[in-house]
């Protein structure tokens, strides 16, 4: 798509260089070109959720069995229109997580605010092009959306951290508070999280404004290496230092346990 052919600094080449700049720079050169079905069902999710009006020419309801000749037949001329094609269990597990969204009290007055969706923010930091797309924003709040496995206080705090959420909403709120176009002063970064299974409880979680801050340091500290990355051409694929070795907690614990007769 159009975001994804622009060339700059965002979100995921930054948590590609969490693992290495070699990393970074084999994804740049070989992009994904085929998403996974968990991806499909949450591009047709945020669909339904932020831009309804266009869920039907994105998507469609795989309706034939593509091991007969008709079902090829039918499955050709779907993929001729880039139609991207949901089963049937997908097609109605988006179509009640949506509805669970919209009709959340908590969530919809906040999506209600936020009338920009799935819009591209370009902006420039010390001559490096940066992009993000957030989900949705308005005057004072930015959303993202998440279609998730569980979404309850017990378990989302991990997924937050294993995604770099955080990172992505302060960097989001950067680009938007650094486009001279919008002019916008970002303050409450939310994300949505729904359910993947029944009844698809809906979450709806505030970053604090600490958390925001530790982004915010992260992000900075990994936006010097790739600038330094395109300054040097240098794309290293080792850490540059001896790393000391440790056992996990748990290792460690079961070592310090002691018997008695």
């Amino acid at each position: 798509n159009e975001y994804a052919g622009i060339d700059a600094c965002s979100h995921s080449r930054l948590e590609d260089l969490r693992r290495s700049a070699a990393f970074m720079r084999f994804r740049i050169e070989h992009p994904d070109t085929e998403s996974t079905p968990a991806q499909v069902a949450g591009q047709a999710f945020h669909a339904l959720v932020l831009e309804p009006e266009s869920f039907a020419a994105r998507f469609v309801l795989k309706s034939w069995d593509a091991r007969t000749k008709e079902g090829k037949a039918q499955r050709d001329a779907s993929e001729a229109t880039g139609l991207k094609a949901l089963d049937a269990d997908t097609w109605d597990c988006v179509h009640r997580a949506a509805d669970a969204i919209r009709l959340d009290e908590t969530a919809k007055p906040i999506l209600d605010r936020c009338p920009s969706r799935e819009r591209s923010v370009l902006w420039s930091h010390k001559g490096l092009a940066m992009k993000g797309r957030p989900d949705a924003f308005g005057n004072t709040d930015i959303i993202d959306l998440k279609l998730t496995k569980d979404a309850m206080e017990d378990a989302f705090p991990r997924f937050l951290a294993n995604n770099g959420t955080v990172r992505q909403l302060d960097l989001y709120r950067w680009g938007l508070e650094s486009n001279e176009k919008d002019g916008l002063s970002v303050r409450a970064p939310f994300v949505i999280a729904v359910m993947a299974d029944q009844p698809h409880e809906v979450r709806v979680y505030r970053i604090p404004e600490a958390l925001m801050e530790e982004a915010g340091d992260e992000n900075a500290a990994l936006i010097t290496r790739y600038a330094e990355c395109q300054r040097t051409g240098k794309y290293p694929a080792g850490s540059g230092a001896i790393i000391e070795a440790s056992l996990p907690r748990w290792a460690t614990a079961e070592q310090n346990v002691t018997f008695g007769d």
